[in-house]
C-alpha cells in the first residue's frame, strides 16, 4: 500500500474543467476579426468563381 501512495503522490494533480476552461478565456476573448471590405463587383466574380467551381466538380462526379 506505501507503494501505491508514493506513485499516486508522484502524479500531476488532475485539471477540472472549470480550470481549462478558464485557461481558454483568456485567450479567445482577444482575438478580433478583420474583414475585407469587397466592392459589389468583387463580390459577384467571387460569387461566379464559386459556382462554376460547383459546376465542374458536379459534371466530374455525375458527368
Amino acid at each position: 500500500m506505501l507503494v501505491i501512495k508514493a506513485n499516486r503522490a508522484l502524479l500531476k494533480k488532475r485539471r477540472s474543467f472549470k480550470d481549462i476552461r478558464a485557461e481558454y478565456e483568456d485567450l479567445t476573448s482577444n482575438t478580433e476579426l478583420k474583414y475585407k471590405e469587397l466592392t459589389p463587383f468583387q463580390q459577384k466574380l467571387i460569387r461566379d468563381r464559386i459556382r462554376s467551381q460547383a459546376k465542374k466538380i458536379l459534371f466530374t462526379t455525375f458527368g
